[in-house]
C-alpha cells in the first residue's frame, strides 16, 4: 500500500452524490476537524501537531485518585472512630479471652497402631514445650454441632484436661471424659484458662 509522504494524509475522492472516484493526497492542514469525534468529545483541540494538545490524564490515575463508594464508606468510618470522643471508663479497660484457641491433630499413635483414649491438640502461639507447661492440667472444650435440640440448643459439649506436652513443639496431649470422634481431627478446640496454677 501506497504510504503518503510526511504532512500529508490520504482521503477518499468523491462527488456530490457520494460514489467513489479513487484516492488522494492532501496536505494535513486541509483535513476538516470531525465534529462528533472522540477528541470533540473531550474537550482536546484538532490541532494537527500532538505537542500543541493538552494532556490527558490516564484512567488508571483518575480511578485512583477517585475512591468508590466502599473506600469512601471505609475511609469516612476509620475518620469517625478517630474523632469520637471514646468513653473513658471503656477505654482504661482492657479485654482478655477466657480460653486459648487450638486445633484437634488426631489421635496419639504409632506407625501401626493407634491410642484413640489420647488426642493431640496445637494451642495457638504455643510453640516450645516450656510454654506448653503452663497448660498442663488446663480443661479443654470441644464444641459441636447435633441434628436434634436437647436443653433448647444443638450445641454439645465434651470436655478434657491437658495431661502433658507432647515433643518440643508445643503440642500437647489430651485426655476427655469420651474420646473425642474421628470427625473432630482437624477442628478447633478451646484450652480454658483455669485451673491455675499462679
Amino acid at each position: 500500500r501506497h504510504q503518503p509522504p510526511p504532512g500529508s494524509f490520504r482521503c477518499a475522492v468523491k462527488d456530490n452524490t457520494g460514489h467513489h472516484h479513487g484516492w488522494g493526497i492532501l496536505p494535513v492542514s486541509a483535513r476538516p476537524p470531525r465534529a462528533g469525534g472522540r477528541a470533540a468529545r473531550r474537550g482536546v483541540s484538532t490541532a494537527a501537531d500532538p505537542r500543541e494538545l493538552p494532556r490527558q490524564k490516564s484512567r488508571t490515575s483518575q480511578t485512583l485518585a477517585r475512591p468508590t463508594g466502599r473506600r469512601r464508606r471505609r475511609r469516612a468510618a476509620a475518620v469517625a472512630k478517630r474523632t469520637s470522643p471514646a468513653d473513658s471508663s471503656l477505654s482504661s479497660l482492657s479485654i482478655h479471652s477466657l480460653y486459648v484457641r487450638g486445633i484437634i491433630l488426631g489421635y496419639k499413635r504409632a506407625r501401626t497402631n493407634q491410642t484413640n483414649h489420647t488426642s493431640l491438640i496445637k494451642l495457638e502461639n504455643v510453640n516450645d514445650k516450656s510454654s506448653a507447661d503452663f497448660y498442663l492440667g488446663k480443661k479443654l472444650c470441644y464444641v459441636y454441632k447435633a441434628k436434634t435440640k436437647k436443653k433448647g440448643t444443638v450445641f454439645r459439649t465434651s470436655w478434657g484436661k491437658v495431661t502433658r506436652a507432647h515433643g518440643s513443639s508445643g503440642v500437647v496431649r489430651a485426655k476427655f471424659k469420651k474420646n473425642l470422634p474421628p470427625s473432630s481431627m482437624g477442628g478447633k478446640i478451646r484450652c480454658m484458662l483455669y485451673p491455675s496454677n499462679i
